[in-house]
């Protein structure tokens, strides 16, 4: 068994990229005394890596540690190893192919063997560890002579809890799983689907007893190819291969948690060359590196085959790529030079893993290929500047300090550059500007090394007036409800002189105008979103300022929505308030009547009014920690009842209001009321978020019995409130549309 290191200073690559591409910190061939190749190479807990391939037709597994340095090679049953990953438990499982049988086995840190197991006809791809310590293989089986995507769930002793198949069974149909992550409420599976000659790129999601959950394919009009590798983002997945358009070409090609594209890539900055994209790794900054291989087919261009990488940011786009002619050099051979596997490192280092053809004294054999790359060269990092806020305003005469601090990614030297329009300001950390004359100004510092430039730049205006400060000092503010808030503003002028100042809010519970000057409190009752703006005008020139208020609580709204209440005696009203997490499991609601708990533990109660006088109704709401409380002052007044002259019924001297019908509706609802005498009625209709949807006042009205009708055309379903006053008696009613 040999081991041979190569200083890659001596190779020959090429790379077309406008941002510079990294060295190689090293590279190391393998020899099993056969013809051997990795498929897939693992970052192991202790810095080590793992490797997996094949030596002269046998599962080759292989352990060195974060320099190259071989620790342990041994080969196993099976014909190739396809993807190897390290348990949380240290152990190594592998998947792969024995024969025509989907094969895979676990080796303890050291190489040695404790179980291998065959699941039937096919050939595994990839492994997976889920987070209860289980193991999940995917692939590809044959049903009927038709190829399937194929998945199996085993236990850490190797035992298949299920297999299923995946795919359409038709003639013609070809289907094949290649890279898997676990994810919130089970696994994503990629691969390929060939409908009728074509080939897709395909996912699908399955729970963890196998059931599939959905699959979708992308690729029409695309071409797309094989998928061969996928990595995992904040909120979606990144997959990789080729796309076969007139020439392969490798592509990224990013989902959602649903599958659903979200953006793809593809990198045809060689359209000589035929290029397979067979590995993926997200950076640690979130862009991605694809290794791969590529081979010339036209044109002047070699024909040797060139394992490639390529950097991109986190949206896909093309920030370099790096080809190694290995075969250009003495001892090297033309074609079997691969890369199929990535993974990256804690430095930002990645690091690669294939094959490689080696010509040793006429003979010429294959030799497993582990590559680390240097980190990438990056642009110099701002990590603070001064004045924060890089649009500024100034008075004539006004003397500003501008701090930059930034630090170099390869701790190199920086070198500062301060420009204001053609003037080069200095080439220190900080400058000092006098804005001497009226206009618009701005400062650039750019701040250099070797390969990038970073650039921060300050926009000033020089004025006759500006808000020179403004509390709170964040225009974005989140708050409980109930609480309140002191807004104020301060102006800078180059002379006395007069200003108008005007607030107002916006959002809910209205629009309208804040009496005050340069300061305002306003307390904040009603949650959601509220705007408060300030103006200040001086002549026809006017600056405003304004603050986004999310004011949170536990309720979101709550029945009747107006806190001081007059009722008829005898009257019964309905409470009612209503949370935002309606599903919480952990809301709890307690009402009182002054300091009496009542016998409810609901989000609403009904309490009749029997007795003349004013009471006070609470409602406390509790989530885990956190509260809220809404406390209603009912006024109870007297019906009285007088007989007319023909000895008809007393009647109420009150206005009295009697409960909508129907309720629920599907387009109509009436509302029938009494007046004792000529009086004014208004009523508004209002959705469950406080908004009126409908104004239907019905000006003075003699007395008697009248009726008034909501209908409900152009309305969405849910729950309205009704709000009916007429002279002391506010009549607030929940109705519930149903189309």
């Amino acid at each position: 068994m040999k081991t041979t290191l190569l200083v890659l200073l001596t190779l020959s690559f090429f790379a077309d990229t406008g941002i510079c591409q990294p060295g190689v910190a090293w590279m190391r061939m393998y020899d099993n005394n056969g013809e051997e190749c990795f498929y897939d190479v693992y970052g192991a807990m202790n810095e080590d890596y793992v490797l997996c391939g094949e030596s002269s037709g046998r599962f080759w597994l292989v352990r060195v540690d974060n320099e190259g340095a071989q620790l342990w090679s041994n080969t196993y049953n099976g014909n190739r190893a396809r993807s190897i990953i390290e348990a949380d438990n240290g152990n190594l499982v592998c998947g792969g192919y024995n024969g025509d049988n989907f094969h895979a086995l676990m080796v303890n840190a050291d190489g040695e063997l404790i179980w291998e197991n065959d699941y039937g006809l096919g050939r595994c791809k990839a492994v997976i560890e889920l987070k209860d310590g289980r193991f999940v293989l995917a692939g590809r089986t044959e049903v009927n002579g038709n190829r399937q995507g194929y998945v199996v769930l085993i236990n850490a002793e190797g035992q298949a809890l299920w297999a299923r198949n995946y795919g359409n069974i038709d003639d013609g149909w070809r289907e094949a799983l290649y890279a898997m992550r676990e994810t919130e409420g089970g696994i994503i599976v990629a691969g390929d689907v060939h409908p009728n000659a074509a080939t897709q790129f395909w996912v699908i999601k399955i729970n963890f007893d196998g059931e599939l959950l959905w699959d979708r394919n992308h690729g029409d009009g695309r071409n797309v190819g094989q998928a061969w590798d996928m990595t995992s983002t904040e909120d979606g997945f990144v997959f990789t291969g080729w796309h076969a358009f007139g020439l392969d070409h490798p592509y990224a090609l990013k989902i959602d948690a649903l599958g659903r594209e979200v953006w793809w890539q593809c990198y045809e900055n060689h359209r000589d060359h035929m290029n397979k994209g067979t590995g993926i790794v997200r950076m640690r900054e979130g862009g991605f590196a694809i290794v791969g291989y590529g081979q010339a087919v036209r044109g002047d261009a070699p024909r040797g085959e060139k394992p490639f990488a390529v950097r991109t940011t986190s949206q896909g786009v093309f920030r370099w790529e790096v080809f190694y002619s290995f075969w250009e050099n003495e001892g090297f051979g033309q074609y079997e030079n691969e890369f199929h596997s990535v993974i990256v490192t804690d430095e930002n280092e990645i690091v690669a893993a294939g094959t490689i053809n080696v010509i040793d004294e006429e003979q010429v054999s294959q030799e497993g290929l582990l590559m680390k790359l240097q980190p990438d060269v990056l642009e110099p990092i701002i990590f603070y500047w001064s004045p924060e806020d890089t649009i500024l305003s100034a008075l004539p005469s006004d003397t500003l300090q501008f701090i930059v601090r930034a630090r170099d990614q390869q701790g190199n030297d920086l070198n500062n550059l301060w420009i204001m329009g053609e003037d080069t300001l200095g080439r220190d950390t900080t400058t000092t500007v006098v804005f001497e004359d009226f206009g618009e100004f701005q400062l650039h510092c750019q701040i250099s090394n070797d390969e990038g430039t970073s650039e921060i730049t300050w926009h000033i205006a020089v004025v006759e007036w500006y808000i020179d400060m403004f509390q709170p000092d964040s225009t974005n503010i989140a708050i409980r409800r109930g609480s309140s808030i002191d807004f104020t503003h301060h102006i800078r002028a180059i002379d006395e002189r007069e200003f108008t100042y005007r607030w107002d809010h916006f959002g809910r519970g209205g629009n309208f105008e804040i009496e005050g000057d340069d300061s305002i409190n306003f307390i904040f009752n009603l949650t959601g979103e509220h705007l408060i703006r300030a103006a200040i005008m001086h002549n026809i020139e006017q600056k405003t300022v304004e603050w986004d208020v999310n004011v949170h609580s536990i309720l979101w709204w709550w029945w009747p929505h107006e806190f001081e209440l007059s009722v008829p005696q005898d009257t019964t009203m309905a409470f009612e308030v209503f949370p935002f997490n309606e599903e919480s499991d952990s809301l709890e609601y307690t009402w009182f009547l002054y300091d009496e708990e009542l016998d409810s533990n609901n989000s609403s109660i009904e309490i009749p009014f029997t007795e003349i006088g004013e009471y006070e109704i609470t409602a406390y709401a509790t989530e885990g920690i956190e509260a809220d409380t809404i406390r209603w002052i009912v006024g109870v007044q007297e019906r009285s009842f007088t007989a007319d002259e023909t000895g008809l019924s007393s009647l109420p001297t009150s206005p009295v209001f009697y409960t909508a019908a129907p309720n629920p509706f599907n387009s109509l609802t009436r509302i029938e009321f009494y007046l004792p005498g000529s009086m004014n009625l208004k009523a508004g209709v209002f959705d469950h978020n406080g908004r009126l949807v409908r104004q239907i006042d019905r000006g003075e009205l003699l007395a008697g019995w009248h009726e008034i009708a909501f209908d409900a055309e152009g309305l969405a379903s849910g729950l309205y409130l009704l709000q009916l006053c007429s002279g002391r008696v506010n009549n607030i009613q929940k109705v519930i549309l149903l189309k």
